[in-house]
């Protein structure tokens, strides 16, 4: 230890040059990850030692469940049903804004948000289930894995999360996926770019949060693609 161990210290000036030089050094190892970052900083942050030891076996439970890969999936979704818009830095960065701002609370309430939308996205998504007729039952899980296999874009999930999030009865869940089928569909035969799409979601997800019902929700979403359907995409400022 003493003649052949050598310490090297390596500054770098921010948090993105700092994460591609640990993932250059650790090539050999297992990446590093946003939401290794986000785990670690969020389990620190919890300051009773038995209540930061349960939180650490819950973030394995849902590392374990869903895969690292999934995992870092839900984050970058969170991110986009809390921000709507774009991401303009990296994924950890923005959370940095997030929580710097009073968004988001470190600690054991981002960990429970986590295992909340983990939740959602693992029964909803992954392994579709629904309490609904069978025939509802059979259209949903259908037309989620038609989504999920053929749309070669995931930003349609947010808007998904946000909905079961904000009202939970899975009995509007098939007519909101309906409504979100065509949309998604919709912007993609039209061509509408990453940047455009996003914006469009991201707003999708606002009238999510301003909607007092999901009958109210739908109704308006009905409307809109309506307009659509009629006029074609003219004018994207009237999405949503």
């Amino acid at each position: 230890m003493l003649t052949n161990v050598y310490v090297v210290y390596i500054k770098t000036k921010n948090l993105t040059t700092a994460y591609r030089l640990f993932n250059v050094l650790n090539t050999r190892g297992l990446p590093l990850t946003p939401s290794d970052l986000l785990k670690s900083e969020n389990l620190g942050a919890i300051k009773d030692e038995k209540e930061r030891e349960r939180y650490g076996e819950k973030w394995l439970r849902i590392e374990r469940n869903l895969g690292r890969e999934e995992l870092a999936n839900v984050i970058s979704y969170i991110r986009m049903m809390i921000k709507k818009e774009k991401a303009r830095l990296g994924i950890y960065e923005e959370y940095q804004e997030l929580f710097r701002k009073g968004i988001l609370e470190k600690g054991a309430k981002f960990i429970d948000l986590v295992e909340t939308v983990s939740d959602i996205y693992d029964r909803k998504i992954l392994s579709p289930e629904i309490k609904a007729s069978p025939e509802d039952v059979n259209r949903y899980k259908n037309i989620i894995e038609l989504m999920r296999r053929f749309v070669p874009f995931s930003d349609w999930i947010p808007p998904l999360l946000s909905f079961y999030y904000k009202f939970k009865p899975d009995r509007y869940l098939v007519d909101f996926l309906l409504k979100l089928e065509k949309k998604t569909v919709m912007e993609w035969i039209a061509g509408f770019t990453p940047s455009q799409r996003i914006t469009s979601f991201g707003n999708l997800i606002k009238l999510i949060e301003k909607s007092q019902s999901p009958e109210e929700l739908i109704s308006e979403m009905g409307k809109t693609l309506s307009w659509l359907a009629e006029y074609g995409y003219e004018s994207e400022e009237d999405f949503f």
